[in-house]
Formats: structure tokens, C-alpha cells, sequence
């Protein structure tokens, strides 16, 4: 694989990084993957804060960190000034100071303990008018989380085959054109806004239809390379496995028929 190759021909680029206690800053997956991967200890990180900030800047700036992630720093650096004396208000903007973060960002990640009154007040009712929006990234993250992690299950797993994983990485990134959707469905409905138009009805439906038109070009075509000549090889419990199998897939292809139909007739 070119994973191998590139380790072999380029080498450790990237040490992992420690702490002066020899706490891991940034590194803990390659540590992982080789307990004989290069260590770097900066010995000028010794306290928490700075352990804690060092961990923000040196992953932050690499790579895609979870929310959660960066929250819980952001909170560990608040809970160390406010031992320090620091006020609710005070704190947020001290976080942003030493973090390079913007205070609303910093604001949108601190617990309401380390807000000032007026804040905190605003700051819930904003968690109360968000909170769809908030459950709706919240799912989506996770559900990527969740395709991210499936992947990197199948491509690691040493009893599949070469060609199932390929397929496997085919289909995912077949996935990247509903990130287009997306931004296209976004890109439509910014330009009516501010045309002062009305943006079309069914530019949403757009995005998810993307997402639909791709499940069933990859289903047709699975469904498609099951020859039924081949059912001569099945055995009398297969055969009514496989019988039970086709009525639902013919059920569920009749409802998409009928739908469809309705749709094209202008009804919902």
C-alpha cells in the first residue's frame, strides 16, 4: 500500500510530541501505530496551561479536532485562570488571548460559569434558539464520525479482500458529491436573499435527492449483479431466504414507483 511506501522512502516526518512530564501533546495516534515512533520533549511545557494550549495549537493547526475536543481544553484553560483570580468575563477573554481563538468563538465554547451575568443570560437564550440547529450538527457529525470509523475498520481488516475494499472506497467517495449539494443548495438560497427572492421550493430536496440518486445507482447496480441464473446453486432454504428477499425489494420498489408517479403528476 502507499501508506508502506511512503514510510519507508520518506520516514518519520513528524515526531510526537511531549510535555516536560512526558504527557503526549500531539502524537497519540502515531504513538499508537509504532511504540518506536520518535519522541520530542519540549521541556519548556511545564505547567498545565501551558500543556493544555500547547495541545490546541499543535493539533488545531494540523488537523480537523472534534468539538468536544476543543472544548474541553478551552474549559481546562477557564477552570485554571479562574483559580488564578480571574472574573466571569475576564476568563473568556483571557482564553481568547492565549489561544489565538476570536472571544465569540471562545464564548460559544465555555461552559456559563466562566461568563460574565449579561452573558450568560444572552448565552443561554441563544442555547434555546439554537438548539435545533445544534442537534442537527451534532448528527451529522456523528454520523460521519461513524462512516470515518466503518472505513478505516474494513481497510484495516486483514480478512477482506482487495477488491471488496476498493469497492468500499469507491462508494465513499462516490459520497463526496453531496458535500457539492450542499454547497450548491447554500450557494442558491444566499444569491435569492439577497436578490430578495424567494428561493425555488425544492432546492432542498436537491441536496438530499443527490444523497438518494447515488444509494439507488449503488443498490441497482448490487441488485443487478445477482444473475438469477445463478439460483439453480441455491439450496431449498436459500431459495425461500432469497424468494422472502425479492418480495421485499419488489415492495419497496412498487412504493418508490408510486410515489415517483404522483410526484411527476404534481402531487406530493
Amino acid at each position: 500500500m502507499v501508506e508502506i511506501v511512503l514510510d519507508k522512502e520518506i520516514g518519520q516526518l513528524v515526531p510526537v510530541l511531549l510535555d516536560a512530564r512526558g504527557r503526549t501533546i500531539d502524537g497519540s495516534h502515531r504513538k499508537q501505530r509504532d511504540k518506536g515512533w520518535r519522541t520530542e520533549r519540549l521541556k519548556h511545557i511545564d505547567t498545565e496551561e501551558k500543556f493544555l494550549r500547547a495541545r490546541l495549537l499543535a493539533n488545531d493547526n494540523r488537523r480537523v479536532m472534534e468539538a468536544e475536543e476543543i472544548g474541553e481544553i478551552l474549559n481546562g484553560l477557564a477552570e485554571i485562570y479562574r483559580k488564578q483570580g480571574g472574573k466571569p468575563g475576564e476568563i473568556a477573554q483571557l482564553v481568547a488571548d492565549k489561544t489565538g481563538y476570536d472571544r465569540s468563538t471562545v464564548d460559544g465554547y465555555l461552559r456559563v460559569e466562566f461568563k460574565d451575568k449579561s452573558h450568560r443570560e444572552s448565552t443561554l437564550l441563544g442555547l434555546e434558539r439554537t438548539a435545533p440547529t445544534r442537534k442537527l450538527v451534532a448528527a451529522a457529525r456523528q454520523a460521519q464520525d461513524e462512516v470515518n470509523k466503518a472505513l478505516s475498520r474494513a481497510l484495516k481488516d486483514p480478512a477482506l479482500d482487495e477488491d471488496n475494499k476498493k469497492m468500499i472506497a469507491r462508494e465513499v467517495k462516490s459520497r463526496l458529491s453531496f458535500a457539492k449539494a450542499i454547497d450548491t443548495h447554500v450557494d442558491i438560497v444566499k444569491k435569492a436573499n439577497a436578490a430578495g427572492e424567494a428561493p425555488p421550493e425544492k432546492t432542498v430536496v436537491s441536496v438530499q435527492g443527490d444523497w438518494l440518486v447515488k444509494s439507488l445507482e449503488s443498490a441497482a447496480e448490487a441488485f443487478s449483479g445477482c444473475s438469477w441464473k445463478a439460483a439453480k446453486e441455491l439450496s431449498a432454504p436459500q431459495i425461500r431466504q432469497c424468494r422472502s428477499l425479492v418480495v421485499r425489494v419488489k415492495d419497496h420498489a412498487d412504493a418508490w414507483l408510486r410515489q415517483l408517479e404522483r410526484l411527476q403528476e404534481g402531487g406530493d
